[in-house]
């Protein structure tokens, strides 16, 4: 574009200036994906779906709707759907399973603190229990269990490294499939030629294994720091975790070098992959 400036006794000016016009896309909205709910559980936007418009701003206004009314265990089909004040409008598409609110174990009834992240990873076939239906929330989690656990979760596991020889894991070992494909990909490691696959793992430990499993980034907006980690070897990890929502610590702790129980395993996983 030229512009010109003339004016009686003065020499005229002329500047130039280029205009790009770019093509007008429609809003976008992140964070979507399938859910899944428990029977008498309300059906609630969730708080990491963000819309923006063709400027990258953040918008308000995204609306869900389902193909039928929501009042028993099935699937269905919820539609998102947000429109910018251009008049522009963008929707998606997404499944929503509804699970019949029925405890799988013993010893995590309906009203236990972490029975919708338990039941739900046992209902994608992600955790087992014990014999007699028994889960036993409190114990501790051993590293064999944690690789088997990630490696049902479907992550993505491609090899970066050659296999490697554990002495106490060997290919008898009825683990060895998933502790292998975990430490192939760079998420698991030994230490003077062990695994040490029945010990127990630290919260700090199972926050470098969730990050690098899961590719997880740091959300700088919606970081929560805490005060036992600054000088933590894994303050990054953990940083990552809370700032994804997975982890919300207690009383502004952490405790990153306590033992994680199955419970709270269960519960970091569901937060990690729902």
């Amino acid at each position: 574009m030229k512009y010109t400036f003339e004016k009686e006794g003065y020499e005229p000016v002329t500047a130039y200036r280029q205009i790009t016009v770019a093509p007008y896309s429609s809003p976008r909205i992140e964070g979507l994906k399938d859910m899944t709910l428990f029977e008498g559980e309300a059906l609630t936007l969730p708080p990491n779906v963000k819309a923006y418009n063709v400027m990258g701003l953040e918008i308000d206004g995204v609306q869900m709707n389902t193909d039928r009314p929501v009042k028993e265990a099935g699937d269905y089909t919820v539609t998102y759907s947000v429109t910018d004040h251009y008049g522009y409008s963008y929707e998606e598409t997404k499944k929503l399973t509804v699970l019949p609110k029925v405890a799988s174990f013993i010893d995590v009834p309906v009203t236990h603190p972490y029975f919708k992240e338990i039941q739900t990873m046992k209902e994608k076939k992600i955790i087992n229990g014990f014999p007699g239906n028994i889960f036993n929330p409190t114990a501790a989690i051993s590293r064999q269990h944690v690789a088997s656990l990630i490696y049902r979760s479907g992550v993505s596991l491609i090899p970066i490294r050659e296999k490697v020889e554990f002495a106490d894991v060997p290919e008898s070992h009825p683990y060895y499939t998933e502790i292998m494909a975990l430490y192939q990909a760079g998420i698991i490691d030994g230490a003077n030629g062990m695994f040490n696959p029945k010990n127990s793992l630290t919260r700090a430990q199972l926050a470098k294994i969730l990050v690098n499993a899961y590719k997880l980034e740091l959300q700088p907006e919606n970081l929560k720091p805490f005060s036992d980690t600054e000088n933590h070897w894994a303050k990054d990890f953990i940083n990552i975790l809370s700032s994804n929502g997975i982890t919300t610590g207690s009383n502004g702790r952490f405790n990153p070098n306590d033992q994680v129980s199955r419970m709270h395993y269960a519960t970091f996983m569901y937060r990690t992959i729902e």
